[in-house]
């Protein structure tokens, strides 16, 4: 890490409350992007870049958890390394990703859409991971977007 990029973090950060809110370029999902290339060729996220700048490498396998539940707050120290399913299994509001095990055991997503009517999509991520999404949750997205052009 160069002292440029380490420059530009801090300039995209203001402190609220214990959070390290991202003032930079959000991803459509909310979390912060930052505009400097990983070795792989993808864009870092912010949070990430953190926490591998701050705490340690991200071990292979594990995803970084919000425990503050701001996906835009980059302090490293909010970011809880755990694996997928555990990731996907605590409460993340504001997503339209079925993300809680009591969702599917009640035949509904979160915002109540009826899995048996609606069903759901799994979509392959860039990383190779999939992501399950309401297809009900999915329609209103895309319906919200489309009034809002």
């Amino acid at each position: 890490m160069n002292t440029k990029e380490i420059n530009y973090f801090f300039e995209r950060i203001i402190q609220q409350d214990d959070c390290w809110k991202w003032t930079g370029t959000l991803t459509v999902k909310g979390y912060a992007r930052f505009n400097l290339r990983r070795p792989d060729g993808y864009r870092w996220r912010a949070h990430r870049w953190a926490y591998e700048y701050f705490i340690a490498e991200i071990p292979e396998g594990l995803t970084l958890d919000h425990l503050c539940r701001n996906k835009w707050c980059v302090n490293p120290y909010h970011l809880d390394p755990v694996p997928a399913n555990i990731n996907t299994t605590r409460h993340h509001t504001g997503d339209n990703t079925i993300t809680q095990a009591r969702d599917w055991s009640n035949g509904s997503c979160k915002n109540g859409h009826s899995l048996a009517t609606w069903g759901y999509v799994d979509r392959k991520k860039k990383d190779g991971r999939i992501s399950r999404e309401c297809r009900g949750c999915r329609k209103d997205q895309s319906m919200k977007y489309y009034r809002s052009r």
